[in-house]
């Protein structure tokens, strides 16, 4: 694993030690749905044009996201999305 997969592990971490220290205040039962249907309509709507705009204007090939790969690349977008996923 290189320093990026290092990196990420770490930002994964922190984020999770945040969530379990200081839950959400917001009711469960209405916030779930609505970030559920916010979910879906992004990843549904947003990433297939973002991905497509970018590979117009780069003209760059798309291939299945690595782990070690860096997020911040703007040559291999999927590769954020993947690590957004994961947060």
């Amino acid at each position: 694993m290189n320093v990026i997969g290092k990196i990420k592990i770490g930002v994964l971490a922190i984020a999770f030690l945040i969530n379990i220290i200081f839950p959400s205040p917001l009711d469960p039962d209405k916030s779930f749905w609505l970030y559920l249907g916010l979910a879906f309509i992004f990843a549904a709507l947003a990433i297939p044009i973002l991905l497509k705009i970018n590979a117009w204007a780069t003209y760059n090939e798309f291939y299945k996201p690595n782990w070690n790969d860096s997020p911040l690349s703007s040559k291999q977008p999927l590769v954020f999305f993947q690590f957004a996923g994961y947060m």
